[in-house]
């Protein structure tokens, strides 16, 4: 038999990346939106930040099942944060999102309470991989035992220049224990957002620090699509620092499946083409971060990682950071 129909409310979620090059290939919003009927007008409503009006409106047009996407291109945004909205039309509904308040933008008394946000950047400034704050939602972690089924980590203040940061230890789940925990995240259309490629960047770097001991054992992994992993290895100390790596000098490594297909060490590691041993980094198929703290299983020691992004630069190593 059938199960009765169900009725539910509209909803539209944001898809868009929180930052945009200013003169980027990739400037467009999308969104997912669940209707019971295909909306008949869409729309996306913009302002720069401080301002009162939501005075920009940008058509939506249906680009893949359930998505919805608009351009950003023709507006010309000069750098900055902007707030925006989504407003749908079907019939005698019309809903305005986040909220899912009645009316769109401008017609009274519509004013949304909330918005989402992106910001643009001048196409020389450092590309922000991870924020702790913004990236937290947005991180999978390694299921190291079967009786594990939440990730296990910290969230704690960051420091003067960081509000927040994410601290891992690797967790004793008993004889099976892997000597490592790791957590990773897509930053594919980061690396895409940038208007003439990614290769002008030349470093990468993390602020880190080791909590409850001298020093912690970390690493950060920068992957490919086809599955090659280009590493970094360094030992936090007990204060916060900035650690930098020339992207010359990442080493071909293996990476962990993360989410984790099956728990525990099974299928457990991910290796790129053989071919690609002795090569360099190709930036522009970097689709994923992960970072990993390795030590002795529940060793009360943690690894405290903050923001981690790539740069033009000449020098690597250490320095001290105020986060």
């Amino acid at each position: 038999y059938a199960n009765a129909p169900q009725e539910y409310r509209p909803l539209v979620l944001s898809l868009s990346p929180e930052e945009f090059r200013r003169g980027g290939s990739v400037q467009e919003l999308n969104f997912r939106v669940a209707t019971d009927n295909e909306p008949e007008e869409a729309s996306a409503y913009l302002r720069k930040l401080g301002e009162f009006a939501f005075a920009r409106k940008i058509p939506l047009k249906l680009t893949e099942a359930y998505v919805y996407a608009g351009a950003l291109t023709d507006l010309k945004l000069e750098p900055g944060v902007y707030e925006y909205v989504a407003c749908i039309k079907s019939g005698e509904q019309t809903l305005t999102f986040p909220d899912a308040t009645g009316q769109c933008p401008g017609e009274w008394p519509q004013q949304p309470l909330r918005s989402w946000r992106f910001s643009i950047i001048d196409d020389d400034a450092p590309l922000s991989l991870f924020v702790p704050l913004s990236g937290l939602s947005k991180l999978s972690f390694v299921r190291p035992a079967e009786t594990v089924r939440a990730p296990i980590y910290e969230f704690n203040p960051g420091g003067v220049d960081m509000p927040a940061a994410i601290e891992m230890g690797v967790p004793d789940v008993g004889p099976d224990s892997p000597d490592h925990y790791a957590a990773g995240l897509f930053i594919g259309e980061k690396v895409d957002s940038v208007s003439d490629g990614p290769d002008a960047f030349t470093q990468l770097s993390v602020n880190a620090r080791c909590v409850n001991s001298e020093t912690c054992a970390a690493k950060v992994l920068l992957i490919e699509r086809d599955g090659s992993s280009w590493s970094a290895d360094f030992e936090a100390g007990a204060d916060w620092r900035q650690y930098r790596f020339s992207l010359s000098d990442l080493a071909f490594d293996k990476s962990i499946h993360i989410p984790s297909p099956f728990p525990g060490l099974w299928n457990y590691w991910k290796s790129g083409p053989e071919a690609r041993t002795h090569g360099a980094i190709r930036l522009g198929d970097v689709e994923r971060l992960e970072l990993r703290v390795r030590g002795p299983s529940g060793a009360d020691s943690k690894v405290a990682f903050g923001r981690v992004w790539l740069s033009v630069s000449v020098e690597s190593g250490a320095e001290r950071s105020s986060q």
